[in-house]
């Protein structure tokens, strides 16, 4: 039989959405400006190259829990 720990189900569901929306928003394309040449562009979590000027740029996101 499983323990039965209050609050157990609001935590499981408050990480599951927190995992939920770090998920959705690597997906998303976000605009920013290029640390080379200046000029914006549409860039996805991770490594993105510049096409002004093939400057290479990583985007990190992390996320903080608020209590």
């Amino acid at each position: 039989m499983p323990a039965n720990i209050e609050g157990l189900d609001e935590l499981m569901n408050s990480l599951e959405s927190h995992q939920f929306i770090e998920e959705f928003a690597k997906k998303q394309k976000f605009e920013i400006e290029c640390g080379s040449c200046g000029k914006t562009y549409k860039a996805t979590s991770g490594k993105n190259v510049c096409p002004h000027c093939g400057a290479i740029t990583n985007l990190n996101l992390t996320f903080n829990e608020e209590s």
